[in-house]
């Protein structure tokens, strides 16, 4: 039986996860679910989606590893998703662009 609090993981559809990782992810408590959605860089202009790339595959690699869970995967979570939208800002036009 799931607990209450836990959702289960979509199966990862990474390349090169092998299908023994696959089988030994366990459920992701929704505290983590919830951060991880902030990592989605589909609506960006592909030169800002290009900086924000690194930082959602490092976070999925994260949450998908055995063991990690809990408080302190959300925090390493919350504090990647911290450097991930300053990194973005930093590659916004200032205006001094000419691009």
């Amino acid at each position: 039986m799931t607990a209450p609090h836990l959702t289960a993981r979509p199966a990862p559809t990474r390349p090169g996860l092998s299908s023994s990782l696959e089988a030994t992810v366990p459920e992701r408590h929704p505290a983590v679910a919830n951060v991880l959605r902030f990592f989605d860089h589909s609506h960006l202009p592909p030169r800002l989606a290009e900086v924000s790339r690194p930082f959602g595959e490092l976070a999925h690699d994260l949450a998908d590893r055995p063991g990690l869970d809990g408080p302190e995967l959300t925090t390493a979570l919350r504090r990647l998703l911290d450097a991930k939208d300053a990194a973005v800002r930093a590659a916004l036009p200032t205006g001094k662009d000419t691009a």
